[in-house]
Order: structure tokens, then C-alpha cells, then sequence
């Protein structure tokens, strides 16, 4: 028996505020996940040249062979490490702003509408459905239809990020969809935070051995989730009234 576990969490941060917007300029979604990358790209470009920085301190060693004090060499040496060292933090860093553009390229092609793109997640509402992915896991796309809602003042987005190969799983469009029932919190177009009572639908976006076929994510195998999410409260609700 297989004990796989397919983890969406992933820890990264580029900024500390949450939510915050990306751009103050009018900007579409396609504009935002480009500027996002294009920023991305040039943090590891900045990265190369310390990478050189170990090398270049130990080749003194052959240029001046016998020429540089000891202690001077060990004190450019451990700058030299510290220097990678931060360096590799920044690759983590970009490594997982990375992730959330290839996530967020994922969300763009279902508008309109235009998603709300922040530096920590991007949500859009199709009629009655929250779409949205989070920087803090970006391999998979969430799905959420309330039954109920209310505001929250807490910003904090409240949904699971861990699902077992084996949970509830549904299948859509040659799809494998984690399917859970409970209580959520997540962000809003508009700007605020809700909270309540729903159906979550969890798409993986990463590629995994446990997914026996892996359609393209055309628009319209992207709607049919978010038909399928509705049409859980559509159903719900019918049963009530009968």
C-alpha cells in the first residue's frame, strides 16, 4: 500500500504583508503575472555572480600561491560562504514566487472576469464559485461554492492545504479532484474576507504519479469544475426544500 501524501504547502515568501496589492497602476491580470516574472527571472540572473564568489576567493590560492596571509584568506573565504549562503535563500525565495506565476498562469485564461492579483494570492468569482490560488501552496487550483456566507474581520485565509492520495476524490474532465465539506475562509474580489459553510474543490496543477492521465487545462475543462462545484449547492439546496 502506497503512502503517498500530496502536499500543496509550500513555505516561500518574497514579501511579509499580506494581501498586499501588486501594482498601484491599472493593470490587467496578464500585465501583473508578466511584471510578476520578468522580476522573478531577474532575481536569479542577480543570483550567478555570487555563486562565483567560493571559486574565485580558493583560486587566489593558485594565482598567489604562498602570498596571502592565512588569516586574510580565511576571512574572504567566510565572506565568500556567506554570500552564497544568502544567496541560496534568495533562490528559495524566487524558487517559490516561481511556483505562484505558473499558478497564477493557470487561474488567467478562466477570466473575465479579471482576478483580484495580490503578492499573496489571486481570487475571481464566477458566478457563484471562488476560484483562487495561494502563494503559500501554489500547486493547485481551489475551488470553493458557499452555502452561506458571512464577512470576517480576520485576514486570514482558512482553508487545508494537505489532502492524502487516497481522499475524496472526483473525477472531472479526465481530472482528479480532492473534494472536501466544510468550513472555509478565503479572500474576495473585492477586496474583503468571508467565511462559511461550502464545498471546497482542490485541482493539483503539478504533474504526480498518482494521476493515471493529465488533460490540458483548456477554459472549458477549468468551467466544467466550476459548473460541478455549483451545481453541489444547487443540489443541496433542493434537497432541503424537498
Amino acid at each position: 500500500m502506497s503512502f503517498s501524501v500530496v502536499n500543496l504547502m509550500e513555505d516561500t515568501e518574497f514579501n511579509e504583508e499580506e494581501g498586499t496589492e501588486f501594482s498601484e497602476e491599472p493593470m490587467n491580470s496578464t500585465a501583473i503575472v508578466e511584471e510578476m516574472n520578468r522580476k522573478v527571472n531577474m532575481t536569479f540572473l542577480k543570483m550567478i555572480p555570487p555563486f562565483f564568489s567560493i571559486p574565485i576567493v580558493m583560486s587566489l590560492l593558485l594565482v598567489f600561491p604562498g602570498q596571502i596571509p592565512d588569516v586574510v584568506f580565511l576571512t574572504l573565504l567566510f565572506v565568500a560562504f556567506g554570500i552564497t549562503f544568502v544567496s541560496l535563500i534568495l533562490g528559495a525565495l524566487a524558487g517559490g514566487q516561481k511556483s505562484y506565476v505558473r499558478a497564477l498562469r493557470k487561474l488567467v485564461p478562466l477570466s473575465p472576469p479579471e482576478p483580484k492579483v495580490t503578492d499573496k494570492f489571486a481570487v475571481m468569482l464566477i458566478e457563484n464559485v471562488y476560484v483562487f490560488v495561494l502563494k503559500k501552496a501554489p500547486y493547485a487550483l481551489y475551488f470553493v461554492a458557499f452555502k452561506q456566507t458571512e464577512p470576517t474581520p480576520d485576514s486570514k485565509i482558512d482553508v487545508p492545504t494537505l489532502f492524502w492520495k487516497w481522499s475524496n476524490v472526483q473525477n472531472i474532465e479526465g481530472f482528479r479532484i480532492h473534494q472536501r465539506e466544510g468550513t472555509f475562509t478565503i479572500p474576495t474580489p473585492d477586496g474583503d474576507y468571508i467565511t462559511g459553510d461550502g464545498y471546497l474543490l482542490v485541482l493539483p496543477i503539478r504533474k504526480g504519479s498518482y494521476m493515471v492521465h493529465y488533460p490540458d487545462m483548456s477554459r472549458g475543462h477549468l468551467l466544467a469544475i466550476v459548473e460541478h462545484a455549483s451545481n453541489l449547492i444547487t443540489q443541496k439546496t433542493q434537497s432541503i426544500d424537498m
